[in-house]
């Protein structure tokens, strides 16, 4: 075999022995794939996936009902204008709403509270300070509180349109510095939103608390009734106010109230009463006191749906009045009352007999007469009690005492209005 024939016999086999490694490889990467594709086809089918377990959504809790709020309007001086007001349930056969007007100087106290004139609550840091010392004195649940800064009053007067005013003489307001700020012509006029507020709050030289009342209620009346007809439009009119009118709920809340308080003062539903006071002297300054005997039947037929209930809305009041209801005889019985846990009530705005002897008159159990006897340290206290029922009549809180002249307190110090 020549040299070139050697040569080519060797190119030939390179050749044939390259084709046959292709053809293992291939051969073997067909197997691969084939035992791949069976042992696939062999496995079980994955079950389905579980269904996600239900998850019962979680029921909306009931509204919280709101039947009573105290709205004030305040200046740097305090709340000038104070206006308690009821919205009636359905189901109740008092008046749709109810407005109850206080006068600032009104004297109310509550547990952990001085008494204190009811413009001076709002100086707290407490916010819910204004609601607790009205609930506790005048025997009334107060489920919200809604507190108007003078230019909140103004954007929300004119958020309705302005209101009109009856003046029966010419006027002259000033602010807290005794400048005027507004001049008013005697008769029946238009008012924007600021001279409206400042005709509400603001001050009249040698004018009256009552007057002083009587313009708060005559501007923020016809606001009221003047409210949009829609929850929408009255919660931005509420939200356009800011943090000059803050409440202690929700402002949805607060403009569902007002949508039913505007309805019903709009229909002729809303009745406005004043309660009866006794202006009385204490530590060289006057101020008015609630007169129960006059108040409470007023209240409890006005707002029966939220009246006091002794260990729901606080402990049980004790009402006191005196003979003599110097400062140390009143101050001695509130400390006496309030050691014991109950809620004092000043009854020095009513007048009452000067009996010797103490009386006590509750309304069911007996022993709450004894444990106030006791905590005032007068056990023989002559002691009536009244068969549980219908609020009607006397007594006016859950217990009411009346110190006879032979009460004594000693190492009672004299009080004073908290400032």
């Amino acid at each position: 075999m020549t040299e070139a024939e050697q040569e080519a016999e060797a190119h030939r086999l390179r050749r044939t022995t390259r084709h046959l490694v292709l053809s293992l490889a291939a051969v073997a990467l067909f197997a691969v794939a084939f035992g791949a594709i069976y042992l696939k086809t062999r496995q079980p089918e994955p079950p389905p996936p579980s269904p996600a377990p239900s998850v019962s959504p979680s029921p909306t809790p009931a509204p919280v009902t709101r039947e009573t709020l105290l709205l004030q309007a305040t200046t740097p001086t305090g709340a000038v204008g104070n206006l308690l007001v009821g919205v009636a349930p359905d189901d109740e056969t008092a008046p749709p709403a109810s407005l109850v007007p206080l006068p600032a100087d009104l004297v109310v106290a509550a547990p952990g509270v001085s008494p204190q004139p009811l413009s001076r609550t709002v100086d707290s840091l407490d916010t819910l300070r204004p609601a607790n010392t009205v609930a506790a004195t005048l025997g009334v649940r107060v489920d919200a509180s809604w507190r108007m800064d003078r230019k909140a009053l103004a954007g929300l007067v004119d958020s309705v349109g302005g209101v009109t005013a009856e003046v029966a003489d010419p006027l002259k307001l000033r602010d807290e510095t005794g400048a005027v700020v507004l001049r008013l012509r005697a008769g029946r006029q238009r008012l924007s939103g600021t001279d409206a507020s400042w005709f509400a709050v603001g001050d009249v030289r040698g004018g009256t608390v009552a007057a002083a009342t009587d313009r708060f209620l005559s501007v923020i009346t016809p606001t009221l009734r003047r409210l949009p007809d829609s929850d929408v439009a009255i919660r931005e009119s509420l939200t356009a106010l800011g943090a000059l009118a803050p409440t202690t709920i929700g402002t949805q809340e607060l403009a569902d109230f007002l949508l039913e308080l505007g309805t019903a003062v709009r229909s002729g539903g809303a009745v406005t009463e004043t309660l009866p006071t006794a202006e009385v002297g204490v530590a060289g300054a006057s101020a008015e006191w609630l007169s129960y005997a006059g108040a409470t039947p007023r209240l409890r037929s006005l707002l029966p749906y939220a009246q006091w209930q002794a260990g729901i809305d606080g402990p049980a009041r004790v009402l006191v009045a005196a003979a003599r209801p110097t400062p140390e005889v009143m101050s001695g019985a509130r400390a006496a009352v309030t050691g014991a846990g109950f809620v004092f009530v000043d009854g020095r705005g009513d007048r009452v007999s000067g009996e010797r002897r103490t009386r006590i008159q509750v309304r069911g159990p007996r022993a709450l007469a004894t444990q106030v006897a006791t905590a005032l340290g007068t056990p023989g206290a002559a002691v009536e009690r009244v068969p549980r029922g219908a609020l009607q009549g006397a007594p006016w809180a859950d217990a009411d005492v009346v110190l006879g002249t032979a009460y004594r307190s000693p190492g009672a110090a004299p009080p004073t209005l908290a400032p």
